[in-house]
This record gives C-alpha cells, sequence and structure tokens, in this order.
C-alpha cells in the first residue's frame, strides 16, 4: 500500500500561513460522508489545526462554493482560503476575485494536488507525489505477481509545498 501523508500536507500549508502572519483561516472542503471514514481532507484539517484556527466551510454537493463565502466578508479575521483541493482552491479564487478581492493582497488562496489546474492559475499548492506513488505501487504490484517476497507492506511518501502567486 502506498499512501501519500495528508497530515503533514495540512501542516506544510499550517507552518507557511502561520509564518506569513495568519492566524483564522477558512477550510473549504467537500462535505464528509460517512463519520465512520477519516478522509484526505479531515487529515489535512489535523494537520492545519495544529498551527491556525480554522472554520470549515462544506462546499454545496455540487462543488460550487459561491454561496459558501460570505463568511470572509462577515469576519475580517479571516484572511486566507485553503481548500482541500486545486479544484475547490481555483473556485473559490474565481468567486472572490470577481468580488473585488485582491489575492494574495486581501486574502490568500491555497488549494491541494498541484495539478495542471494549480499551475495555470499560479495557485499556491501542496504537490502530491503521484508519479512516485504510482511508480511504488506498480513495483509492488509487480514483485507479488513475480513471487518475490515484499518486504514492505506500506510506504508513506511526503507532499511538499508549491509556493505561488496565490498565498
Amino acid at each position: 500500500m502506498v499512501l501519500i501523508d495528508d497530515l503533514h500536507g495540512g501542516r506544510l500549508i499550517g507552518e507557511h500561513l502561520a509564518a506569513a502572519g495568519h492566524r483564522r483561516v477558512v477550510f473549504l472542503h467537500e462535505p464528509q460522508q460517512s463519520p465512520d471514514y477519516v478522509s484526505a481532507g479531515m487529515l489535512r484539517s489535523d494537520g492545519l489545526a495544529e498551527h491556525l484556527e480554522l472554520v470549515a466551510v462544506p462546499a454545496e454537493p455540487d462543488g460550487s462554493v459561491d454561496g459558501r463565502l460570505p463568511c470572509l466578508d462577515a469576519d475580517p479575521s479571516l484572511t486566507a482560503v485553503v481548500a482541500n483541493h486545486d479544484g475547490l482552491a481555483a473556485r473559490a479564487l474565481r468567486v472572490l476575485t470577481s468580488n473585488g478581492r485582491r489575492v494574495p493582497d486581501d486574502l490568500a488562496v491555497i488549494g491541494y494536488d498541484d495539478g495542471e489546474l494549480a499551475e495555470m492559475s499560479g495557485l499556491t499548492t501542496v504537490a502530491q507525489p503521484f508519479a512516485e506513488s504510482g511508480r511504488m505501487a506498480l513495483e509492488m504490484v509487480l514483485s507479488m505477481v513475480a513471487g518475490s517476497s515484499v518486504p514492505v507492506s506500506r510506504v508513506v511518501l511526503n507532499p511538499t509545498l508549491v509556493l505561488r502567486g496565490t498565498g
């Protein structure tokens, strides 16, 4: 099994924002479907919460965020939006800038995944080592198919923070 350490990814964002003077942030996420499952988003949130006070804001069930961000205008102590993935961050960035918010001057916006969307948007994000995780998983499967013993049954990889123009 190859995993990516989402708790560590949340810590990276939390450390970065705290060092930049942020104290209270919105964590924008999908609605949690089951309390019995610890999702990647919950782990990211836990890592963030080690450094910052969080206001959890679930996106709409269809993934839209338009009606979910007025809390930022109502509470000036909220100085950043951290999204569970780059898609939500890009949607938040679009809504905020269309409402006249200057990013990162007024508000930081940070995503998670570091796909093409993050790069095209200039989004600060956390990069998951997808290529490395895929390579390692394939090696483990091929080793099992070949009958070789696999000494490691669980590998945990660390993501990295990618600083761009939004946070």
